[in-house]
């Protein structure tokens, strides 16, 4: 495992292309650090939260295939540019982790942080596209 701190968000999406090589191929999970079931239910008691946030929340994807380097370089600034979700007063905050999965590795990005995990998987962990918990959170 490689850790990077600091990573701006031009450097992410270079970094991730870079390792992809020739490969077009990707999968991408949007992965929050608490459960979402009561999201909107605790933004509401917390002052509500925009809709473009909310739209955002409930079209996350959780393990969508991508077939261009440049379909999901729009996914990274897509998430790039709301790094975690906050109510209207900002008393309920959702962050999330983004997981690129291509070849054998796997990289976990958080752009609030700006840290980022580089794992290279074995041949079983990348067949069943299996992910790590990043040390930020432990």
């Amino acid at each position: 495992m490689r850790t990077i701190d600091k990573i701006g968000d031009y450097e992410f999406i270079g970094l991730t292309l870079n390792l992809m090589g020739e490969s077009d191929k990707s999968r991408i999970s949007i992965i929050g650090w608490q459960d979402g079931d009561y999201f909107e239910e605790l933004c509401n008691e917390n002052g509500g939260i925009d809709k473009f946030s909310l739209d955002l929340f409930k079209n996350k994807p959780t393990s969508e295939k991508i077939d261009s380097k440049e379909t999901l370089k729009k996914k990274i600034i897509e998430f790039q540019r709301t790094p975690f979700l906050i109510s209207n007063n900002g008393n309920y905050c959702y962050d999330w982790d983004m997981y690129i999965w291509f070849d054998r590795s796997l990289i976990i990005y958080n752009a609030r942080l700006k840290k980022a995990e580089i794992h290279t998987q074995n041949k079983i962990e990348s067949l069943f596209g299996m992910g790590y918990l990043p040390s930020w959170l432990n």
